[in-house]
């Protein structure tokens, strides 16, 4: 008969017999491991490279040029040639004003003036330095204080020559006459002096006249050959009446753009008009190329910072003024460490990379920087010497067993 304890010895001894069974199994998977097929990866190893260093900012793009059309003489608007977004070059005309009373006050100049030279005998307004004594009335003043002259040295003559045959009284006549007729000859000259003056008057007013007519034509003003005005707003329509000075269009010049940035004052040094800057604005993949045209000569004293303004080329106006763009002025190069970014690999706020080193994979926390056309900078954490993996698989871990293979076009890395 059986006890109670030795009922159980074959129960344990089985348990026993599996456990140490479940024991050696884990055993033979790590050998498995361990003799498993090194992974195929492409390696590359970190370069010294030129890196530029830049300072950013940001700020609205600005107009190279904007001006208001305003309205030159009052009137009405009779007919608008142009409107918002249109593309218009220098004199191209912009809206015409109603020119009939324009037109009527240089009808009426032009006739007056007319009138003042038919007086004088001329056609035309002569030169400034134009002598009045050629004038028909001078001429004929001139041509009878002649011959009143004459008379009287005649009449004196005939007195002391011989008995008089004419008398005292007579010659006095004679000699009146010919002062009169001198002094008539003077009043002409004035006369005709005072009348060419206000015909030259007059052909100032015809000229107003004419300029205000003129005037009821508006037109883009003339600038640079290559501006690039475009109409960014219309104040008003067909009917309207303007006052002298009331604004018509806004007309801003698209091409090229500016940009007007602060920058802190201890980068004073270090900007210059001519460095490369490099625009990003939102909406654009691509980044746009300009240039530190103009640098404030003072720092304000309530921001510390200095203004320093961009020139950006802007063709076909695919920028629009207002804009807001972030801008990178560089400012300097010089040789960094650089690896490229297919190396990187980042997870939960920690950026590694992979180094190989006798067959085998080794994870490197580093400390990164600038990047530039499929490269990164490496402050920290990696050498020129290390040889990192490409594009590292998830399951590469430290410890993991590699082989270098030779590198495939585009999955080699950037070059």
């Amino acid at each position: 008969m059986l006890t109670r304890s030795t009922r159980w010895l074959p129960v344990l001894a089985a348990a026993l017999s599996c456990g140490c069974a479940e024991q050696a199994e884990p055993s033979g998977a790590a050998g498995a491991g361990a003799a498993a097929e090194p992974a195929a990866v492409q390696l590359a190893s970190p370069e010294v490279r030129e890196s530029a260093r830049t300072l950013r900012a940001s700020g609205s793009l600005l107009a190279d040029e904007v001006t208001t059309i305003a309205a030159r003489v009052a009137g009405r608007v009779i007919a608008i040639q142009q409107d918002l977004g249109d593309e218009v070059g220098s004199g191209q005309t912009l809206l015409l004003l109603d020119p009939t009373d324009y037109a009527l006050v240089k009808a009426e100049r032009q006739l007056a003036l007319e009138q003042e030279l038919a007086s004088l005998g001329l056609s035309a307004l002569p030169e400034a330095d134009f002598d009045v004594a050629g004038l028909p009335a001078v001429r004929r003043a001139a041509a009878q204080a002649a011959n009143a002259q004459a008379r009287y040295e005649r009449g004196s003559r005939l007195t002391s020559s011989g008995p008089p045959v004419i008398s005292e009284q007579e010659l006095d006549d004679l000699r009146t006459a010919a002062e009169s007729a001198a002094a008539d000859v003077e009043l002409e000259r004035q006369s005709a002096g005072a009348t060419l003056a206000q015909a030259r008057v007059l052909e100032g007013q015809l000229q107003i006249a004419s300029q205000r007519l003129s005037d009821t034509v508006h037109r883009v003003p003339e600038a640079a050959p290559d501006a690039a005005y475009r109409v960014a707003a219309r104040f008003v329509a067909v009917g309207d009446s303007v006052a002298v000075g009331a604004p018509l269009f806004r007309l801003v010049d698209t091409d090229p753009l500016r940009l007007r940035v602060p920058m802190p004052e201890r980068h004073a040094a270090a900007v210059r008009v001519g460095q490369t800057v490099t625009v990003r604005v939102e909406g654009f993949e691509e980044t746009f190329t300009g240039a530190v045209t103009r640098i404030a000569p003072e720092v304000d004293t309530a921001t510390r910072t200095f203004q320093t303004e961009l020139s950006l080329p802007n063709p076909g106006a695919r920028l629009k003024p207002g804009t807001f763009a972030t801008a990178d002025v560089r400012i300097a190069s010089e040789p960094v460490l650089m690896a490229p970014e297919a190396c990187v690999r980042s997870f939960a706020g920690l950026t590694k990379v992979l180094r190989v080193r006798e067959g085998k994979v080794e994870e490197l926390r580093v400390t990164l920087g600038a990047r530039a056309d499929g490269w990164v900078e490496v402050l920290a954490g990696a050498s020129a010497d290390d040889r990192l993996v490409l594009n590292p698989a998830p399951n590469l871990v430290t410890g993991s067993p590699v082989i270098e293979r030779a590198s495939e076009g585009a999955d080699a890395g950037p070059r």
